[in-house]
C-alpha cells in the first residue's frame, strides 16, 4: 500500500548532474524539484529544473480507504516505482518541471544563467552559494575565478 507524500528521492542518491534540490509551491500544494546542470558540447550548459514524472491520479490505479484516507496502490506501475506526491502519482523518472524549466547558456553568460535561476526560484536558498559556484565554474573561462 502506497503512503501519501513518500518522496521518490528520499534516502536515494540523486541522478548524475543534479546539483541541488528545492521545495517549490503553488496556491494549494508543494513539490520537490531538482536542479540539473548539463555540460553541452562547445562549452555551454543546460540548466533544468526537474520534477518527478506524473503517472496519473491515485483513483486511476486504486481505491481510497474511506476510514484512513490511504490509497491502496501498487509500489510499481508499468515497471516504474511510484509514489504519491500531493494528489498525484509520480515515478522516480525526472522530467522538466514545466515548459519554462530548461534554459541553455553559452560560455561567458554567467550573469544571464544566474538571473534565470533567481527568476525561476532557485536563488537565495541555502544551496545558492553552491549553485552559483557550479554555474561560474562551468561558464567562466579558466583562471577567471
Amino acid at each position: 500500500m502506497l503512503k501519501a507524500d513518500r518522496s521518490p528521492m528520499r534516502g536515494r542518491s540523486l541522478p548524475e548532474g543534479i546539483i541541488a534540490t528545492g521545495e517549490f509551491s503553488g496556491a494549494i500544494d508543494a513539490w520537490p524539484e531538482y536542479l540539473r546542470l548539463y555540460r553541452l558540447p562547445g562549452g555551454g550548459i543546460e540548466l533544468a529544473s526537474m520534477g518527478n514524472a506524473v503517472i496519473g491520479e491515485p483513483g486511476d490505479f486504486g481505491e481510497q480507504d474511506e476510514e484512513t484516507g490511504e490509497w491502496a496502490l501498487p509500489d510499481e506501475i508499468d515497471d516504474q516505482r511510484v509514489f504519491l506526491q500531493g494528489d498525484l502519482v509520480v515515478s522516480e523518472a525526472l522530467v522538466p518541471a514545466n515548459d519554462d524549466a530548461v534554459a541553455e547558456f553559452a560560455p561567458g553568460e554567467v550573469e544571464d544563467a544566474l538571473q534565470w535561476l533567481r527568476d525561476y526560484g532557485w536563488g537565495g536558498g541555502k544551496d545558492w552559494p553552491r549553485i552559483e559556484r557550479a554555474v561560474r565554474a562551468a561558464l567562466e573561462p579558466p583562471g577567471s575565478l
